[in-house]
């Protein structure tokens, strides 16, 4: 039973090892990138959308993308907390959609 579940992990390993491999290989040629996260009004899950599109970008290699958190109306402990979390990851902007534009050149 323990060859077994030994064998198993192996198996895991090797696959995330190929994924790896080919996540690198197939990179794409820019390196930078825009994920655009639009909130409004009251979101509770504000801070698990940003931490996971921070983790995102962490872990498929491209460390030059830049989130954006587009305030479409969001409340007062919304913005609050998303402020918070643009202080504590700096590839992570709060912005206005009138400011969209001009961050997107």
């Amino acid at each position: 039973m323990l060859v077994i579940v030994a064998l198993l992990l192996a198996l895991y390993g090797c696959v995330a090892l190929a994924r790896q491999a080919i996540l690198y290989i197939l990179k794409p040629a820019f390196k930078s990138g825009v994920w655009i996260l639009p909130v409004s009004g009251h979101c509770d899950n504000v801070e698990f959308l940003v931490r996971s599109a921070a983790e995102n970008t962490r872990w498929h290699s491209h460390p030059a993308a830049v989130t954006l958190l587009l305030d479409n109306g969001m409340d007062d402990e919304t913005r609050i907390i998303s402020e918070n979390l643009c202080k504590k990851y700096p590839d992570i902007r709060l912005c206005l959609p009138q400011e969209l534009p001009e961050l997107l050149r």
